[in-house]
């Protein structure tokens, strides 16, 4: 399979009976896949990003994050920046 469609099949399974069960939890995993390279490997948006997006808080966009991270969706690394806020990889 090309590793262009490999992003349109994560999409695919999220919004599956095999995602998330949580409403909200895929609808923040859909919304970060906007921000996806092609081959889905890795996207940078903050969480303030996100959240304008889809019109859910700061403090639930990052629970439902975790929650992704959690049941094995995403992978997410702190990276130390020196910053006062934080990244991920």
């Amino acid at each position: 399979m090309p590793e262009m469609k490999l992003l349109f099949v994560w999409r695919w399974l999220i919004a599956s009976d095999q995602g998330p069960t949580s409403p909200t939890t895929r609808h923040v995993l859909l919304t970060l896949s906007l921000h996806m390279a092609d081959n889905g490997s890795r996207a940078y948006p903050s969480e303030n990003r996100l959240a304008e997006e889809t019109q859910l808080s700061e403090r639930a966009v990052g629970i439902h994050l975790q929650k992704a991270v959690d049941a094995g969706w995403i992978a997410r690394k702190r990276r130390r920046n020196g910053r006062a806020w934080a990244q991920y990889d």
